[in-house]
């Protein structure tokens, strides 16, 4: 009998060692999962910073590339009809070019499409796009990646002074 319990006992431990061991591989294998999904956010993340850098070095407006505006007259700048870009490039100079403007980014974790979205907006209230012309403009830009289940977003609200 005695031979029997420790039989048992034997065979409870390693039961209790194999639910352990599961247990553990599990938590390992949603640990590196998360991991991987922290680290495409990050790159997607880097993806869109770097986006927004670019088109800070571009000119405020096509119409002050030449020059100021005249008085700051905000009714000197592009008309937001106008924004995008032009049938004939490929690649935007001005700031309101990027608008829905799409570029595809090659990374460590693959492919990322980036949407591009310029609208003008008041000093006052810089979350709401106007339609009138001011003298800010804002950028919005969406960066998505197939493992990921909502795009990052990054807002840059650029001034023409």
């Amino acid at each position: 009998m005695n031979d029997m319990s420790q039989i048992i006992y034997a065979m409870g431990a390693l039961i209790l060692f194999g639910t352990f061991a599961l247990s553990t591989q599990r938590s390992l294998i949603n640990n590196d999962q998360r991991s991987y999904l922290n680290d495409i956010q990050n790159e997607a993340i880097y993806v869109a910073e770097t986006m927004v850098r670019e088109a800070m070095e571009t000119h405020f407006d096509r119409n002050t590339a030449q020059g100021p505006l005249p008085d700051n007259d905000p009714s000197h700048l592009r008309p937001t009809p106008t924004f995008g870009l032009p049938s004939d490039k490929t690649e935007p100079d001005y700031f309101e070019e990027y608008h829905n403007h799409t570029q595809t980014y090659s990374g460590v974790y693959g492919v990322y499409t980036v949407r591009f979205r310029v609208e003008y907006v008041n000093y006052d209230t810089p979350v709401k796009p106007v339609f009138n012309r001011t003298l800010r403009k804002r950028l919005t830009v969406d960066v998505t990646n197939p493992a990921l289940s909502r795009p990052v977003t990054l807002q840059y609200i650029r001034s023409y002074h």
